[in-house]
């Protein structure tokens, strides 16, 4: 036995276009039925859900287009849109008397999981952490509530 490793989707952007075209077509649909806009977003996202959730995005996508052609419109949103990184705020504006870092946190954390639809394993990628960590912080806020009630 030899073992094979395929890196992950988002490693390999250069195969998400060949990926969703092999979907479209093992659907027995043509590759034009993608527009340039739906094919450039599908390969512009970082799909941390791996090839399950492109085919996914795939059969939504031709399920809600039915007999027209594949537009942004028919991608999930998360797809569709291009979200840049950026901080809402300085570190400075952070960074004065009475700042509060467990707070911050757990509000961060807890924005994440809402933004995930409670899903924590996703939630913890959004945040960039492991999900063994995201547990670990929240058994954490926990027990700081529970001595700060005493």
């Amino acid at each position: 036995m030899f073992p094979i490793v395929v890196p992950p989707l988002r490693e390999r952007p250069e195969d998400i276009r060949a990926t969703s075209l092999a979907l479209l077509a093992a659907r027995g649909l043509a590759a034009d039925r993608f527009t340039r806009s739906a094919l450039d977003a599908l390969a512009a996202y970082s799909w941390p859900g791996n090839v399950r959730e492109l085919e996914n995005a795939i059969t939504r996508a031709v399920v809600l287009a039915g007999a027209e052609p594949i537009a942004i419109e028919h991608l999930p949103p998360a797809v569709g849109r291009k979200e840049t990184a950026r901080p809402a705020t300085s570190i400075d504006d952070l960074l004065v008397p009475g700042f509060d870092l467990d707070s911050l946190e757990r509000e961060l954390i807890q924005h994440a999981i809402v933004k995930a639809g409670g899903n924590k394993a996703a939630a913890a990628r959004l945040l960039g952490i492991t999900r063994r960590r995201l547990y670990s912080r929240l058994d954490s806020f926990d027990a700081k509530s529970e001595y700060e009630d005493d």
